[in-house]
């Protein structure tokens, strides 16, 4: 399958043994934000959203539908930014113990959103900025996993900087 995501809709198409045809009633009528927010892992696609009309939130699609995730605290934030929604970011990391962890970051917030897909709650996580030592958004932009270490792009040296939660600034 071939999912299309546009400013306004979601599209599907499947590959029938012709080109590539629409799969029917496969429209959502919800828009994708920002790019970079667009995340494929093994249960579906998760990505900042905005339905028609509505409100921008975070959405996962499986596949067969779209559904809302965030929770209308985070909904609400989203939507009461000044200056609005810009440069978003977000990746999905994979800890022990089943837990998918997808990291929504708006820099206007100066916090990451993280959902957890096994719990299916959320929580906030922040990183002390070297600039100004304050908290501010997670220093983590991309993530990858790579001989079972969790290693973050930094956003403010740009250096490759591995996961330890042993390291704790008091």
């Amino acid at each position: 399958d071939i999912v299309a995501f546009g400013s306004e809709t979601i599209e599907t198409y499947i590959n029938d043994g012709t080109p590539f045809i629409k799969a029917p009633r496969s429209t959502a009528n919800i828009g994708l934000v920002d790019t970079n927010t667009l995340v494929a892992f093994h249960n579906g696609i998760v990505f900042l959203g905005k339905a028609r009309g509505g409100e921008a939130a975070v959405y996962v699609y499986d596949g067969q539908q779209v559904l809302q995730i965030s929770p209308f605290s985070v909904t609400w934030q989203i939507n009461n930014l000044t200056p609005p929604i810009s440069s978003s970011t977000g990746f999905v990391e994979y800890t022990k113990d089943g837990h998918w962890l997808y990291y929504l970051t708006i820099p206007a917030l100066s916090t990451t959103y993280v959902y957890d897909f096994l719990t299916s709650e959320w929580h906030e996580r922040q990183s002390y900025n070297p600039n100004t030592t304050n908290q501010a958004q997670f220093r983590g932009k991309y993530h990858t996993n790579f001989s079972g270490m969790n290693l973050f792009a930094d956003i403010y040296t740009g250096k490759v900087l591995k996961e330890d939660y042993t390291n704790i600034r008091a």
